[in-house]
C-alpha cells in the first residue's frame, strides 16, 4: 500500500516544484517592469528603466532558480554530519 502512495507523492512534488518556477519567473519579471515602467513615467526617461528593470527581473528569476535548484539538489546534511560525530564522540568513550 505504501508503494502505490509513494509515485503519487512524488508526481505532487514535482508538481510543486514547477508551479513555484513558474511563479517565481513570471513575478520577478513583472516586478521588474512595473518598477521601470512607473519610474519612466516619473522621471521621462522612456524606455530606458523599463529595458533596464526588466533585464535585471530576468537576472533576478534566473538567480532564485537557481538557487531553488541548488537547494533541492544538495539537501542540508549538517544534521546527518552531526549525528555522525555525536556517534563517533560517544564511540570513543
Amino acid at each position: 500500500m505504501s508503494s502505490a502512495k509513494k509515485p503519487k507523492s512524488n508526481i505532487v512534488a514535482a508538481v510543486s516544484s514547477m508551479t513555484h518556477i513558474g511563479i517565481t519567473i513570471a513575478s520577478c519579471i513583472i516586478v521588474g517592469v512595473l518598477i521601470g515602467r512607473t519610474l519612466d513615467r516619473v522621471i521621462g526617461t522612456s524606455p530606458w528603466l523599463l529595458v533596464i528593470f526588466s533585464l535585471l527581473g530576468v537576472v533576478a528569476a534566473f538567480r532564485a532558480i537557481m538557487k531553488t535548484q541548488i537547494s533541492i539538489a544538495m539537501p542540508d546534511d549538517s544534521k546527518e554530519t552531526e549525528t555522525e560525530t555525536e556517534t563517533e564522540t560517544k564511540e570513543t568513550d
